[in-house]
């Protein structure tokens, strides 16, 4: 997927600069991230609420590995 993709190329710069921890694979993330927004769009177009859409998002973005 494109999308991906960029994400991907994006993961390997915060690598390479040192903003993504040790041990943390761009390609896999990238993925993770990926599958995270089509499943919550997937919950979206189901009709789940606004508020729980929201409330995904954010224990989602707490758990990414940012320093």
């Amino acid at each position: 997927m494109a999308g991906e993709a960029v994400l991907r190329k994006r993961f390997e710069q915060a690598r390479d600069d040192g903003s993504l921890p040790e041990g943390v694979e761009p390609r896999v993330l990238a993925t993770y991230v990926t599958a995270l927004s089509q499943g919550i769009a997937v919950e979206a177009a189901s009709g789940t609420p606004r508020a729980d859409l929201d409330a995904m998002i954010d224990l989602a973005l707490e758990r990414l590995p940012w320093e």
